[in-house]
């Protein structure tokens, strides 16, 4: 009997010793020193199209920022701040977060002008995290603003390891593709593509995911490209792109492709613009010169999500419509849009719409 109880205490003793079990923290172990380190990006590698100047835009990573949060209190619980990196796709940094043990979620803010981790701007909790607005003229042609946060994870040791995958807020656009199938033989020769523009972008989103969040809320003075194209705005080089320097005639009945990526918020709004500006869908505006007028094929992009892509191919039969009023949508016999929208990182059809 002696030796059963011996046995037992034995038994007792090992499954209360913290150092034991890796995967089990007492409340002895929360709050103990954890050194981390981070990786982040892993996702980031495919490209959506070609934009002077841009590079690799897409994937391109220039600041990183990691804030580590306590899950139980909420409040931040370690952070690194790291800026002008040159890394594309992925960032493993040698520097490394101090924090602590316990249950915790690792967030990843990646090109974003404003820094978190420091100064003025600088979150004490999630809650100051998830209440951020980013707003469209914080991402540029060679920097896109990116987040991510990892699963609940419960750190043990005093060093860990873990990977955040980050998403693009913003969705791409792209300009794949334009066909002259021109109906009237005197046409035929004369079309040029001298440009193209997004219409009717947000100009505000959530920093971090906020199902609550709709564009549809957003006021009149938070939007850009309100029915017309914005030339001017600093998020004008986002918007709007133009061929009329370098447009040759397009040869009937053959495809010529443009590949011109764009860059806009996300906007669940599906419905069309009209002459009187409220928040509506998205559209790509295609500009073109036929035998010497100007026109355009206004593409309404429907619901945009961000970090996917949305490639837009056009097939031509009759001039366009009045550059003026980019809100009149024509006829889809004058013009065949194709839209597919696929997944920003490794480009699987998700679905196509006529």
């Amino acid at each position: 009997m002696k030796d059963l109880v011996k046995v037992f205490a034995v038994l007792l003793a090992a499954l209360s010793c913290p150092s034991c079990d890796k995967g089990f923290v007492s409340a002895v172990e929360e709050g103990k020193p954890c050194v981390l380190d981070v990786c982040v990006g892993g996702a980031l590698e495919a490209s959506v199209g070609t934009r002077a100047g841009s590079g690799n835009a897409d994937e391109k990573i220039s600041s990183v920022q990691i804030m580590v949060f306590n899950t139980g209190t909420g409040q931040l619980d370690g952070a690194l701040y790291k800026g002008n990196l040159e890394a594309y796709g992925q960032w493993n940094g040698t520097d490394r977060i101090y924090c602590t043990t316990g249950p915790r979620q690792v967030y990843a803010i990646v090109n974003s002008p404003v820094n978190y981790v420091e100064g003025d701007s600088k979150v004490s909790d999630i809650g100051d995290l998830k209440s951020v607005m980013v707003s469209l003229a914080d991402n540029g042609t060679s920097r896109l603003v990116m987040a991510g946060a990892s699963e609940i994870r419960t750190l043990t040791s005093p060093e860990e390891s873990i990977t955040v995958n980050v998403d693009r807020l913003c969705a791409a656009v792209v300009l794949k593709e334009v066909t002259n199938r021109m109906y009237a033989p005197v046409y035929r020769d004369r079309v040029r593509i001298t440009g193209a523009y997004l219409m009717n972008v947000p100009g505000v989103c959530p920093l971090v995911d906020d199902a609550s969040f709709t564009a549809a809320s957003l006021e009149s003075g938070k939007w850009y490209a309100r029915n017309a194209e914005d030339r001017s705005s600093p998020v004008s080089g986002l918007l709007s792109a133009s061929y009329s320097g370098t447009s040759a005639p397009l040869e009937y009945d053959r495809t010529t492709q443009f590949g011109t990526v764009f860059y806009a918020f996300p906007n669940e709004i599906e419905t069309a613009a009209s002459d009187v500006w409220s928040p509506s869908s998205t559209y790509l505006v295609v500009k073109a010169s036929i035998d010497g007028k100007d026109c355009v094929y206004p593409v309404r992009l429907g619901a945009l999500e961000g970090n996917k892509r949305y490639e837009v191919s056009l097939v031509l039969h009759r001039v366009g419509g009045n550059p003026d009023s980019p809100y009149d949508e024509i006829e889809f016999s004058d013009v065949i849009p194709t839209l597919v929208v696929t997944d920003w990182a490794d480009g699987d059809p998700i679905m196509q719409e006529i």
